[in-house]
């Protein structure tokens, strides 16, 4: 079967994460649609390039549609045909991927268990983290940008 916008819009989440595949099967070369806790949901392309299973992610439904997704995952099959690693060559992905906005949300996701500590944890991030640095990759933040934040925190009566 296909994906169309009405199949996804009709998964729900299942208490923990899960991943759906077009045609029902993975393998070399699958498009699917991973399913978060929260009901998320991200274009997932799982291969196989030297021996090792890998996946990456493609891009956050509905933001990617249906048709952008069979052509990236259709680029990412010409490279693996053509013997090339695509998440080696996808610098656009591991951006998006890596931004402190998006490591935040899957560690809320998946590293922190429902409750108060989540939610203070939540405040803060959405408070003080991430109107300074969310849109930026977590490894171009320097040690002393830390140090100033948490200065700045700490300056004020917080």
């Amino acid at each position: 079967m296909r994906f169309t916008d009405r199949y996804l819009k009709s998964l729900k989440p299942q208490g923990r994460r899960y991943a759906v595949w077009e045609d029902g099967v993975y393998g070399l070369g699958s498009l699917g649609v991973r399913v978060s806790a929260s009901g998320r949901r991200s274009w997932v392309f799982m291969y196989r390039h030297d021996g090792k299973q890998r996946m990456l992610t493609l891009g956050r439904y509905p933001a990617m549609t249906v048709a952008e997704a069979h052509r990236v995952a259709a680029e990412h099959q010409a490279l693996l045909d053509a013997a090339e690693d695509p998440g080696a060559s996808d610098d656009e992905t591991e951006g998006a991927e890596s931004s402190v906005r998006a490591i935040a949300e899957d560690y809320l996701e998946q590293g922190l268990k429902p409750g108060r500590t989540r939610k203070e944890f939540r405040r803060i991030l959405d408070n003080e983290v991430l109107p300074a640095w969310g849109t930026r990759r977590a490894e171009s933040i320097q040690r002393r940008e830390v140090v100033d934040l948490i200065d700045a925190i700490a300056s004020r009566p917080a």
